[in-house]
């Protein structure tokens, strides 16, 4: 009788799902089991649905996204898979723009300070936009903000972060469906990733009052409970 075996779900979601893992090394894992085949289960089949390679093409390419327009610059992410934080912003501005980076110029140096506040380097967080266009007096509309949403969830769920902040009000809308102002203060989780809404820098420069607030969210976000 021929020996089977059930392949290892976490290796079938690194290859399809997180894409930790490439198809060479899936093959070279199945080699090591001294078996003759291996046995599918319920359902592992539906790992390797298709439509999320095919977003993720989708989103490589570049074409078609959200807030892509004539004049529009883009301003790519910044940072490496795994990061202690995630940091997720609007719509890029002028100084992020030209900084190349989604938060630059004054906001920067004040999320340089706040991420050293939670005893955090710069490079230890992964910076991404809720679009990742810059076009002068651009506002993301009720589609467009919908379609973001979904490619952010996507992008968490990719950049496995281990905490994720919310920086402003559009990315609450659109990934809690809920305003800032009813968003901030609470734990939430993103595609199972712990996450706190709060204000974006470029708030904090015009209204510093809010920086105790914002800091409140900050201690929520590092603190064990929710």
């Amino acid at each position: 009788m021929p020996k089977l075996a059930v392949f290892p779900k976490a290796w079938m979601d690194d290859l399809c799902v997180t894409g930790r893992m490439s198809l060479a090394e899936w093959i070279d894992l199945a080699a090591t089991l001294d078996v003759d085949g291996l046995e599918l289960y319920s359902g592992m089949l539906d790992l390797a649905e298709p439509a999320g390679w095919q977003r993720a093409r989708e989103h490589a390419s570049a074409k078609g996204l959200p807030m892509d327009r004539a004049g529009a610059s883009r301003v790519a992410p910044v940072g490496v898979e795994g990061a202690k934080i995630m940091l997720l912003s609007d719509l890029p501005d002028r100084e992020d723009a030209a900084a190349g980076q989604p938060i630059g110029g004054d906001a920067w140096a004040l999320t340089v300070k706040i991420l050293s506040g939670i005893g955090m380097k710069p490079d230890e967080a992964y910076l991404a936009s809720l679009s990742c266009f810059h076009a002068p007096g651009a506002r993301i509309g009720r589609d467009e903000l919908a379609a973001c949403a979904e490619i952010a969830r996507d992008h968490v769920r990719l950049a496995r972060p281990e905490r994720l902040i919310l920086f402003g009000d559009a990315p609450a809308r659109a990934l809690l469906s809920e305003p800032l102002t009813r968003a901030r203060g609470r734990v939430h989780r993103i595609e199972g990733v712990r996450t706190v809404a709060t204000f974006h820098p470029r708030w904090l420069l015009q209204r510093p009052s809010d920086k105790a607030l914002a800091w409140r969210d900050l201690l929520l976000l590092m603190s064990e409970s929710d």
